[in-house]
């Protein structure tokens, strides 16, 4: 019954039944547009509770959005095996400088918590997912659980007169993840040239995509904001279980990355896996 309330809304369908109800808005700041994201429902998958997917699409923090070619064929999929997918939209470092789309991407976990009712959501089974910069945001939700200065900041009150919508949004649920995927993410940028292997795009460059996150050349940026930026310095064993897949002839983000951030987290105890895939077969350490 809530799904067929809800496909009333702007959507469209997919294969096996899955309905994706478009630009569904889930943050709204004084001095932004509404953020918003794709929502993907399994209606032929039983009544639910289902567990949910937080899905952050790539592109340098600087373009792209949940619809990149492929992605919506991908999340529906992903839908019909019975999850509900909330494919995100999240601030460029044009709009916000680190860390508002991390912020943007844990108020996503706390939107679909507060609406687990109206979506058929358990909100004890909400897992993130994304590819490259995107899945930089969850490797910042796997460590920085309860990490004050990161938490979002409280939705702005809609004005009736702009026609803004009301998002409804608790504060007292949780921005952490059950579970995080990890597709390529960077994490430690000053390391990434370094661990590049030849003909690898260069990170250390003033107009790098994580010198513009970070609004500062990774050589000169302040040690503080570096480190508050790294996942790594949040790990501890209370961080939820990951898994990390990377190929070892990325010429964007060096396979180094996900091999230390790996070797850190099992250091501290957290249940982690790393798969590597080249050109010959996948090695699963």
């Amino acid at each position: 019954a809530a799904t067929k309330a809800l496909v009333a809304k702007p959507h469209d369908n997919f294969p096996a039944g899955v309905v994706r109800l478009n630009d569904v808005p889930y943050r709204l700041l004084i001095g932004y547009h509404p953020i918003t994201a794709d929502i993907y429902l399994p209606t032929q998958s039983g009544p639910g509770p289902f567990p949910a997917v937080v899905y952050g699409h790539g592109g340098g923090w600087a373009f792209g959005s949940p619809r990149n070619p492929g992605t919506p064929e991908e999340m529906s999929a992903l839908a019909a095996l019975g999850y509900v997918v909330m494919a995100i939209n999240y601030r460029f470092w044009g709009e916000a400088r680190f860390p508002g789309a991390v912020q943007d991407a844990k108020a996503a976990l706390r939107w679909i918590r507060s609406n687990a009712a109206t979506y058929s959501v358990d909100p004890k089974r909400v897992a993130y997912w994304g590819v490259s910069a995107g899945v930089y945001l969850g490797t910042m939700i796997e460590t920085s659980c309860g990490v004050k200065v990161l938490e979002p900041e409280a939705n702005s009150p809609p004005s009736a007169d702009a026609g803004s919508p009301a998002i409804i949004s608790d504060a007292s649920q949780s921005d952490c993840a059950d579970a995080v995927v990890d597709w390529f993410a960077p994490v430690d940028f000053r390391a990434m040239d370094s661990q590049a292997i030849p003909n690898s795009r260069k990170h250390n460059i003033p107009d790098g995509s994580e010198a513009r996150l970070l609004g500062c050349a990774l050589d000169k940026c302040a040690k503080a904001l570096l480190a508050a930026a790294n996942p790594i310095t949040y790990a501890d064993a209370k961080d939820p279980p990951i898994l990390i897949m990377h190929g070892d002839n990325d010429h964007r983000v060096p396979l180094g990355q996900s091999k230390e951030f790996y070797d850190a987290l099992k250091a501290k105890g957290v249940n982690a896996q790393l798969v590597v895939i080249d050109r010959k077969s996948t090695r699963l350490n």
